[in-house]
């Protein structure tokens, strides 16, 4: 029995192999053929071609100069005996103002001596007179024949007694001049710079007694790049060809009282030469009464103040003007056509910090990417802001597993969705707020955080529902609509909580942000941007300002 066993047993664990390894075989995996998905990797901004007229506002910078800039010279000797409260450093004065005078004692005193070496150079005039009549009348009772010579008549000594009188006249002339001159007069209106000399002390003749300017009007040497010489019309001079007075326009800005304020002025001349050091050709801009009325309440222009200029240059007609930081290494960009990212090169005719002018290489309707992006290729799927995918917010995108990146569309456990362009939405613009005709750049309060909170019952905005915005840098009008300003997105929520505590947070760091809602695939977001900003630079100064105070890596975007 246990030697059958023995036999049999090997046989069945031989059969139950071998039927397995059959099993095996006839049942073995096949590979499933799926397609390639065509789901988009990345989400971006994206910005529309148009072609409008542009102005080229040229950027320049400069220290302030006086037109005219002296010192003011003792003519005579003596102690200064009156200072005027007009004499010191820093104050006004007129023309005509007497600034100091010097003891005139001695000088009235040699006015004395003058007048009476003239009225003594007068009588000597007088008898020589008497004298050469008379001797004209003896020549004649004498009975001498023709005419008596000169000295007969004592000629020489007629013309020697007026000499005396004439250089009396002018030593009398010349001590009144003298004693004039202890009072130091303003040659023209003014300001003193500095004072070099005080109440008491003793001036030679030639001696500095302050260093002054005029105040009419102030100059700002400012250079221009080669490349912008052709977009501004240049004041320039020809010999014997009257030209036209006034200039284009230019805003100074200055912000040495922590404070930006604009100074309007014009350009009114061209230099004749290229600078040796910058090998660049410099204008002349010109402010007139920079201390006048316009600067009441105002910090006043320094001389030798560092200023910031823009300079209003031509009018392109039909320009494509997109913004500078879509353009990578200054020769191509990023356009996305039927969901797919393609690289476009580029030529760059003009460009400043914020803007460029295009001569080539993009069309009006392009889709340009304003989303900054890294290592990418063309041909690459992506999905566009503001614009419903079949496949909703997955949470997929560029930035997964790497964590959250700018510009990319991912979800946070917070409930946050970024990458959602502020479309066609209702902003409080800052406003521009001028004293006179320029001024200091204020911002409109805000009446708190819990009122900037959206509501998500809300209805959803339409297309034809398009935002009112205050006009920026206009005083002429306090409300009016802009087609063009820049905003720093922030990001999008649905978590109500969340939007709360980042108003406040953004509140108390002295931001003034605003929100609205927005229909997504996970229902109602609210989304949170500060601005809106006429100007990009200032939008991109509030993005750096709100990435160091509260880490959120801000957006910048085209409103509306």
């Amino acid at each position: 029995m246990k030697k059958s066993r023995r036999v049999v047993l090997p046989i069945l664990v031989f059969i139950f192999s071998g039927l397995l390894i059959v099993f095996f075989v006839l049942n073995k995996p096949e590979a499933q053929q799926r397609r390639p998905s065509t789901a988009p990797t990345i989400t971006v901004a994206v910005h529309e071609v148009e072609a409008r007229d542009f102005q080229v506002n040229v950027q320049s910078y400069g220290s302030v100069a006086p037109r005219t800039q002296s010192f003011l010279v003792a003519q005579v000797s003596g102690q200064v005996m009156e200072l005027s409260e007009k004499f010191r450093e820093g104050s006004f004065f007129d023309v005509g103002d007497v600034l100091l005078r010097i003891d005139d004692r001695d000088y009235q005193a040699d006015v004395k001596i003058a007048e009476a070496n003239l009225a003594d150079a007068q009588r000597s005039l007088a008898e020589e007179h008497a004298r050469s009549e008379q001797a004209a009348r003896d020549w004649g009772r004498l009975g001498n024949d023709g005419e008596p010579s000169d000295l007969v008549l004592r000629k020489p000594q007629l013309l020697a007694a007026e000499a005396r009188v004439a250089s009396s006249d002018a030593a009398l002339d010349r001590a009144k001049l003298s004693l004039e001159r202890t009072e130091v007069i303003a040659p023209f209106a003014g300001r003193v710079l500095r004072q070099m000399i005080d109440l008491g002390q003793v001036a030679g003749n030639n001696t500095q007694l302050a260093e002054v300017y005029a105040t009419d009007y102030i100059e700002v040497r400012l250079p221009l790049r080669n490349a912008d010489l052709q977009f501004v019309d240049l004041p320039e001079s020809y010999r014997g060809v009257q030209r036209e007075t006034g200039g284009f326009l230019v805003t100074l800005y200055s912000s040495i009282s922590g404070v930006e304020q604009g100074w309007m002025g014009k350009v009114v001349r061209t230099e004749s030469a290229i600078d040796q050091n910058s090998r660049q050709l410099h204008v002349v801009a010109q402010i007139d009464d920079p201390f006048g009325e316009a600067a009441v309440g105002r910090s006043p222009l320094k001389i030798g103040e560092y200023v910031t200029a823009e300079l209003q240059g031509k009018v392109i007609s039909g320009a494509i003007v997109i913004p500078a930081d879509a353009i990578y290494q200054s020769s191509y960009v990023y356009v996305v056509h039927d969901g797919v990212l393609l690289r476009r090169d580029i030529d760059i005719v003009w460009q400043n910090t914020t803007e460029a002018l295009i001569g080539s290489g993009l069309d009006v309707g392009d889709r340009l990417v304003t989303t900054t992006l890294g290592q990418v290729t063309s041909g690459l799927r992506v999905a566009i802001e503001g614009e419903v995918q079949d496949s909703g917010f997955s949470g997929r995108g560029a930035g997964q597993g790497a964590g959250r990146s700018r510009g990319v569309a991912t979800q946070t456990s917070g409930g946050r969705l970024d990458g959602v362009a502020p479309n066609a939405v209702k902003m409080k613009a800052k406003s521009f707020v001028p004293n006179a005709n320029f001024g200091e750049r204020r911002s409109s309060p805000v009446s708190g955080p819990e009122a900037l909170v959206a509501d998500s019952s809300a209805p959803k905005r339409t297309p034809a529902n398009k935002p009112v915005v205050k006009k920026l840098g206009s005083p002429a009008v306090s409300a009016n609509t802009v087609e063009r300003g820049w905003v720093v997105r922030v990001g999008t929520f649905v978590n109500a909580v969340n939007v709360k505590k980042l108003l406040v947070d953004l509140s108390s760091k002295g931001f003034e942000p605003d929100t609205d809602t927005i229909e997504t695939s996970r229902g109602m977001a609210t989304r949170i941007w500060i601005g809106p900003y006429l100007r990009r630079v200032d939008a991109a100064r509030a993005r750096t300002r709100l990435e160091q105070q509260t880490d959120e890596p801000g957006l910048i975007t085209i409103f509306p």
